[in-house]
């Protein structure tokens, strides 16, 4: 007999019928599988231009304050800086030292 049709003979007949359950799922945040970052890893050698420079710096700027009253929570700190680190990876060098002197400006080393 057909699958279905024997599901529906079955539920006529009014007998229990297994419910399937989920598989579990593994628990892993994002923060699990990103790889932490070094403010060394910014290249900023090459020509600098004021205007890249500042632009990057407003940006920088710009996010940072969007994290609000959590810039005094040291791990919200660190979630930050990896955030900005990973914004000036791919830049052109002065935009990319606009970002790194904003994340001096958080008490990061470099």
């Amino acid at each position: 007999m057909n699958p279905i049709a024997q599901k529906a003979l079955d539920r006529a007949m009014g007998k229990i019928l297994p419910i399937p359950q989920p598989k579990p799922l593994v628990a892993r945040t994002f923060a699990d599988v990103m790889v932490q970052l070094d403010v060394n890893e910014i290249d900023t050698s090459g020509p600098i231009d004021r205007v890249t420079y500042l632009e990057g710096r407003g940006v920088a700027l710009d996010i940072v304050r969007c994290a609000g009253s959590t810039i005094t929570d040291p791990t919200q700190v660190a979630k930050l800086v990896q955030t900005l680190i990973r914004a000036a990876v791919s830049r052109p060098p002065s935009y990319a030292l606009g970002i790194k002197d904003v994340i001096g400006m958080l008490g990061v080393k470099s």
